[in-house]
């Protein structure tokens, strides 16, 4: 199969291509995925869908952004209306959760957060997602124009009113 042939690629669940560790002696998925599908051949459109962007560090996001702009950090500069380069933007805002997750707890609040990320951060969020919650889509959208969400499963520890783990062997236990 000739994956430079296609001109929209979308990845679900594109969390999966949030690390671009370069190894010696073998070829990573996310440096396939690149270099065959989004490189190779016609231009390539990348539409990624992930409920966890970021997992561990801001470097998650810019990884699975670079597929966009098929690494190539300055097309996307050109079009973001900020006054830093995405690579500065994804580096102080590394530093801002950084200096807020050392915060004692009843200071690390989402208000704290949000007051130390900059102006540029959301101003690239802004330019590359669409978030919506389930709620903002039965509010703004309406059953009629995309469907019924499922009904939500009363979980089992709900209804016990108990915790539950799995123990050492791998069981469901109270």
């Amino acid at each position: 199969m000739n994956w430079g042939n296609y001109d929209l690629v979308v990845i679900d669940e594109s969390n999966n291509f949030r690390n671009n560790d370069a190894f010696k002696d073998r070829e990573t998925r996310y440096q396939r995925l690149m270099n065959s599908v989004i490189k190779a051949g016609v231009k390539t459109k990348v539409l990624m869908l992930s409920a966890t962007p970021v997992n561990n560090r801001f470097a998650d996001l810019r990884n699975q952004l670079a597929l966009a702009y098929e690494g190539e950090s300055d097309a996307l500069n050109q079009k973001l209306k900020t006054g830093r380069n995405i690579e500065e933007i994804f580096r102080r805002a590394q530093a801002a959760f950084n200096g807020w997750s050392k915060l004692p707890n009843e200071r690390r609040t989402a208000e704290a957060i949000l007051s130390a990320l900059d102006f540029d951060f959301f101003e690239l969020l802004d330019t590359v997602t669409i978030a919506r919650s389930r709620k903002q889509t039965q509010a703004f959208y309406g059953a009629d124009d995309v469907g019924r969400f499922p009904d939500r499963l009363i979980l089992l520890s709900q209804i016990m009113g108990q915790k539950f783990f799995v123990d050492s062997r791998g069981w469901l236990a109270w």
